[in-house]
């Protein structure tokens, strides 16, 4: 990925966007017209449903989007003018799409077989003669398909689409996500993704050599982290286990590699809540490090010279 920009983008401010444009995309897809989807009240739970803002979404973005109308809520005045905009480019887009997508993919496709042809060599004018080729095309491809990226590759980029979009994809690899996105845009579905897992009672069963057997804690993914429940301490975890989680293993003197057991913690709490994961994949995912760290627990008792 390209060095990233100096203006910089938080993970916040790419799932906000991306927000935005799943929003157009959920009214595009239902036939809506833009202005009765944003002067509409809402109930929370119609926010919800109706714009797949997910559990945390609405904990952590509602205020982004919505000011309180009583117990409903109205689209703020900055956030309509954006969706606006955003909605009469796309159907100005969509006027040109199909003519613009069959450039692009012909062009696009034929750079990369010309790179796969030739990989220790790449050459980048060929890249930059080929994006010169479809800079028209670009803006048109972009506001037609909408597309919806992981939020790390636009911090990893440093920028929003929205802000300059030829520049955006003056990169080999945003480039990339563009041709993937457009290639596979007629799959794509809102999803609810995390919420199936959320606040689930789960088994975690870490042996411990202070007792010579397995205990069993019950742990629960929540929209920050985790909660667990055990005989001795109970409570909230942030998504690496830091918290509760860590001083019940440290309460029962458990050997435990910290960092890595805090980096499995956090990329499973991140892939349960990014994939429409179930309750049982995850137990057993979150039983994995149990066992990982019951078995290094034992290696270490059985290692340890008997001295000490």
């Amino acid at each position: 990925m390209a060095m990233k920009n100096p203006d910089s983008v938080s993970f916040n401010e790419a799932h906000i966007r991306n927000l935005k444009i799943q929003i157009i995309k959920l009214a595009s897809q239902r036939g809506e017209d833009i202005n009765s989807v944003i002067n509409n009240l809402y109930s929370e739970n119609e926010i919800h449903d109706k714009f797949y803002f997910r559990k945390n979404d609405i904990h952590e973005y509602k205020a982004n989007f919505f000011e309180s109308h009583g117990t409903e809520y109205h689209f703020r005045n900055l956030m309509t003018e954006r969706l606006k905009e955003y909605s009469g480019k796309h159907k100005e887009a969509k006027e040109n799409y199909s003519d613009a997508r069959s450039r692009f993919l012909d062009q696009s496709k034929a750079l990369f077989r010309r790179m796969e042809e030739n990989p220790w060599n790449f050459d980048n004018d060929d890249f930059e003669r080929t994006k010169n080729d479809l800079k028209d095309d670009l803006s048109i491809l972009h506001w037609g398909s909408l597309p919806i990226y992981k939020e790390k590759y636009m911090e990893e980029r440093g920028a929003l689409p929205e802000k300059d979009v030829v520049a955006y994809y003056d990169d080999i690899y945003t480039f990339k996500d563009l041709v993937k996105w457009i290639e596979e845009e007629a799959t794509w579905k809102p999803s609810f993704k995390g919420d199936c897992n959320l606040d689930q009672d789960m088994n975690f069963s870490v042996y411990s050599r202070r007792w010579g057997h397995r205990d069993s804690y019950r742990i629960k993914r929540t929209i920050s982290g985790w909660d667990i429940r055990a005989i001795a301490i109970n409570g909230s975890s942030a998504k690496d286990g830091t918290g509760m989680i860590m001083e019940n293993l440290d309460h029962d003197n458990i050997f435990y590699p910290k960092q890595s057991i805090k980096d499995a913690f956090t990329y499973l709490w991140e892939m349960a809540d990014e994939r429409e994961m179930t309750v049982e994949e995850l137990a057993a995912k979150l039983q994995n490090i149990a066992d990982w760290i019951s078995a290094i627990e034992k290696v270490f008792g059985e290692c340890k010279p008997d001295w000490l």
